[in-house]
């Protein structure tokens, strides 16, 4: 029961994810997608290094 949670979430949050993503692309400036693509970048990093 609790993988099946634990999936459903995991696709929830991936849906909302893109969703968002296609919010700024249509409607935010380079320049904020820039930063918002740098944050991504840099979580990643964070997470793969334990930090």
């Amino acid at each position: 029961m609790k993988l099946k949670r634990n999936t459903i979430l995991t696709i929830i949050a991936l849906l909302v994810i893109v969703v968002l993503l296609y919010f700024a692309e249509s409607s935010l400036n380079p320049y904020y997608k820039r930063i918002l693509n740098l944050c991504a970048i840099y979580s990643i990093f964070s997470v793969t290094f334990n930090l």
